[in-house]
């Protein structure tokens, strides 16, 4: 993902910060008159991603998802409302996109070796062994007691695919508070939000890859007040006998998203669009497109074909 070159208005400062987080890229740019302000977000903006960092990731034994892993199994645990707002919204869109939304999908991600980047064939009994402890279903949460309960062992969950979308709408909200009218925010380039207008344009002008050069040119996007989320199965991959593996997987079969190649979603919120995007990667154009349209979010889809990949469009313009 690349950023256009603009011209700033006289009156704007301009402050930007990148930095390592959740094992990718976050990075930032600010305009507004009070450079004192700027720089203050800046460091607000770092303390609250590694914040959110610290509770969601899996990898790391202190966080809130890494406890819940370990003694949800064993009954009720308490959660803060922060957690019970995620798990909420993820069990909903568990529910909304059929299951394609899914959470829990730990352990294939662990079996195919996407988590230590190393890959392992996995046979059609192992995987139906490891779908038993696949569906968000097993997950009961009780709102009015704030507690998370996993209704079997061997239930993980995985917050990947939504925590980098719910950082940026964190840092997104962050921003508006502070009365902030124009900013570009992208983690990994793949959750990005564009606040208000680049100087000289209306919106922020960009472009995004959703395969190897090869295959496909870049597309360029302007984007203003609302979200683009990408999903893809290009980047973070492992090699299985000879066959490239994906870090988005079919919850109902257990088995890599193989018809897309990646897509973008546009919605208001990236915390619900990352959520979408993924579900998208599962459904293809055709069966998505009802709920993009019920979801009022837009989708471009680079989907294989007979003469390689080519890109499907549905409503992402016009969103």
């Amino acid at each position: 993902m690349t950023v256009a070159a603009t011209g700033e208005a006289a009156r704007l400062q301009r402050a930007a910060d990148s930095f390592r987080a959740m094992g990718t890229l976050f990075e930032v740019v600010l305009l507004h008159e009070d450079e004192g302000l700027l720089h203050a977000l800046l460091n607000e903006i770092h303390d609250e991603v590694a914040r959110l960092e610290a509770k969601l990731s899996r990898f790391l034994p202190t966080s809130e998802v890494s406890r819940i892993n370990r003694l949800a199994g064993r009954g009720p645990i308490l959660v803060d409302f922060e957690m019970l707002e995620i798990l909420d919204a993820a069990l909903e869109y568990y529910h909304k996109t059929g299951g394609a939304f899914d959470i829990t999908v730990a352990p294939l991600l662990r079996k195919w070796g996407l988590y230590e980047r190393k890959g392992h064939a996995v046979d059609a009994q192992t995987l139906r062994q490891l779908l038993d402890q696949v569906g968000s279903d097993l997950i009961e949460l009780d709102r009015r007691r704030r507690t998370v309960t996993f209704k079997k062992p061997g239930v993980e969950i995985d917050l990947g695919a939504v925590g980098k979308g719910y950082a940026v709408r964190e840092v997104v909200d962050m921003l508006r508070r502070a009365e902030l009218q124009h900013a570009f925010v992208s983690f990994g380039g793949s959750s990005i939000f564009a606040l208000g207008s680049a100087p000289g344009h209306q919106g922020w002008p960009f472009s995004i890859r959703l395969a190897p050069p090869e295959l496909l040119d870049p597309v360029p996007v302007t984007l203003q007040n609302r979200s683009l989320t990408i999903s893809g199965n290009t980047v973070r991959t492992v090699e299985a006998e000879g066959r490239s593996v994906g870090h988005v997987l079919n919850p109902a079969s257990g088995q890599p998203a193989a018809d897309v190649v990646a897509v973008a979603v546009v919605h208001d919120s990236p915390f619900v669009g990352e959520m979408l995007s993924t579900a998208m990667m599962v459904l293809g154009p055709e069966k998505g497109e009802e709920i993009l349209a019920r979801e009022r979010a837009g989708a471009l889809f680079a989907v294989r074909s007979a003469d390689g990949v080519e890109l499907r469009d549905v409503n992402f313009t016009e969103v």
